[in-house]
């Protein structure tokens, strides 16, 4: 095996090591829920939309 494969594969192992571990220690947190953390206690509730126009309305 040529001396860049092994190099390749060692710089792969040793990124995809750092990977796990940072997920392990980062808690591994994913979904939507991760992006509303900072607004705990606000009401997210969507705005609601004006009723349509009626097409007396839109003449």
């Amino acid at each position: 095996m040529p001396r860049w494969v092994k190099i390749f594969l060692m710089v792969a192992a040793v990124l995809i090591v750092l990977l796990v571990v940072g997920m392990l220690i980062g808690g591994g947190q994913h979904g939507p829920g991760r992006h509303f953390s900072s607004m705990v206690g606000v009401d997210t509730a969507a705005v609601p939309t004006p009723p349509a126009a009626t097409a007396d309305q839109a003449r």
